[in-house]
Formats: structure tokens, sequence, C-alpha cells
């Protein structure tokens, strides 16, 4: 029996998660969705500082409470400027919002959809790196794999995970399986 590709994935422990339900066709479905969204959001609240959050909002703020034509993120060089780390999530947060603040968002709007953008860019790179994996290390099941993960990050919802992580929810966490009671009286159900 082969042990799983998921093993080897060079990246978090979350990701591979995501992979090992993918690469399990009874988990194909909603428990892949639910890694999806859950590593997602990991991802995010691992690279995005909450200054750097504070800075958009402030920026955003401005942006709202300004004359429609000026920009106030354009002064704005890297996520650095404002607080943040320089990450590659904060980079394309900030890149996403001057986007939408040229398109005429404002305010919390501006905010969530930047932030939900970014998001679903990185879901983007990270179809691409698992995929690069499974084609390398999947064999003839590569093909259904990242079929599955594309499937599952693509249905993730970004906009809730935008939302939740603006709000200032508390992250997900998975859900555990019942405990297996060895004794069950299998002819019974629960």
């Amino acid at each position: 029996m082969r042990d799983g590709i998921y093993k080897d994935l060079p990246m978090q422990s979350w990701w591979r998660t995501v992979l090992r339900r993918c690469e399990r066709q009874a988990e194909r479905g909603e428990p892949a969705l639910r890694a999806a969204e859950r590593a997602l959001e990991k991802d995010v609240r691992e690279e995005l500082s909450p200054t750097l959050l504070r800075g958009l909002r402030r920026l955003a703020v401005e942006s709202s409470a300004t004359l429609t034509g000026s920009v106030a993120f354009a002064n704005v060089r890297a996520a650095r400027d404002i607080g943040g780390t320089g990450s590659p999530l904060e980079e394309s947060t900030l890149n996403c919002a001057r986007q939408f603040e040229r398109a005429g968002l404002r305010g919390d709007d501006l905010m969530k959809r930047a932030l939900e953008q970014a998001i679903a860019r990185r879901a983007e790179a990270r179809v691409r790196q698992i995929e690069a994996h499974a084609l390398v290390k999947g064999g003839g099941e590569a093909r259904s794999i990242i079929q599955a993960v594309r499937r599952a990050l693509g249905a993730a919802d970004c906009g809730t995970i935008a939302s939740r992580i603006l709000s200032g929810e508390r992250p997900v966490t998975s859900s555990r399986r019942p405990p297996v009671d060895a004794d069950e009286d299998l002819t019974r159900p629960r």
C-alpha cells in the first residue's frame, strides 16, 4: 500500500491535509472544501499582520473621506510603509487595494474586496504548487488528485474568509471526529 504523496509535500501541514483529503476518493467533497478553506484562512492569519490591516483600514477610510479622484493608496510603495512585514500576501493585498481604489471602490467595500481578491490569488498559487508536486509524485492518479484540488480551492469562499479576518473573528477550527467505541453495538443505530 502506498503512503500518499501528501506526506512529502513541501508546504505547511494544513496544505498537506488538503492534499490528503483530495487524494482519498471518499474525502474529495465537503471534507476537502473545509480543509481548503481552513488552509487559506490559516495562510492569511499567518502572513497578514494586524498592523497592516489597521493601516489598510485607515487608508480605506481616508479614501472614502476624500474627493472622488484622489487616491490614498497611491503614496504607499510597499506594505512595510504602513506597518506590514512585506510578505507576498501583504503585497498582494496592497496591490489589490490600489486596483480597486482606481476602480472607484472606497471604505469597507474596498478592504473586503482587496482581501478577497488576494486570498483568491493565493488559492490559485497554492493550486499550482500542489499540481506541480502531484505531477512529479502522483503517478497515474495525478490527474484526479489535481482536479480534486482545483475543485476544493475553486469552491472555497474567499469572501467569507475575508469577512472573518476583517471582523476579527476567531479562526475556524477543524472539527474532531467522534471517538470510536470498540464495543459499540452496530445492530442498533445511534
